[in-house]
């Protein structure tokens, strides 16, 4: 096979090209990655970074489906997302902002909070805002989501904060199933 690239025959620029493409996206979700950074809630660059979060959780998610090529670490799989994330130190930071952005929904005056702001601030539709806070929250937990199911991310993770997360998450759901009127069936 090697014989007759040497020779003219078998043309390698599609392999070079495919290589030349894994790197540039490798560069590119990289780059993305770095940009995660802590933006007060409900501002411009929160917004702006809820769409670098989306982009980075859908590769994550096909990286996913991918068929595995082997069970060693992360750094001998094709997660790239994954490993990024824990290379540039994004790991806690993203789930810093999930418990705050979850702290501030259990708020007694978040309501009026997302009102003032997609009016006053953003200068956009309330529904809009909402949409992108639904978009926050089902992009970074997906994105957490795929990184738990590294031992490697299981690690370096900021285990306090995990388990407040998890408690406060769970008592405001039994505080929830509590209050509310339960739903006829």
């Amino acid at each position: 096979h090697n014989m007759f690239r040497s020779q003219g025959y078998g043309d390698d620029s599609d392999g070079s090209a495919l290589d030349d493409l894994s790197k540039k996206l490798a560069t590119d979700l990289r780059r993305y990655v770095r940009m995660l950074a802590p933006h007060s809630l409900l501002t411009q660059d929160w917004m702006d970074l809820v769409d670098s979060l989306q982009h980075i959780t859908n590769i994550a998610l096909m990286e996913q489906r991918l068929p595995k090529k082997s069970d060693g670490t992360l750094w001998d799989r094709d997660e790239l997302t994954v490993r990024f994330v824990l290379e540039e130190g994004k790991l806690n930071l993203c789930l810093r902002m999930m418990y705050e952005y979850k702290l501030f929904l259990r708020s007694p005056n978040a309501n009026r909070i997302v009102q003032q702001k997609a009016t006053q601030e953003l200068r956009i539709d309330q529904a809009v805002l909402q949409q992108r806070m639904q978009l926050f929250e089902h992009s970074m937990g997906q994105l957490l989501s795929c990184a738990f199911r590294s031992v490697e991310t299981l690690q370096t993770v900021d285990v306090p904060l995990l388990l407040q997360h998890i408690a406060e998450v769970l008592d405001h759901f039994v505080y929830l199933s509590e209050t509310l009127p339960e739903i006829e069936k």
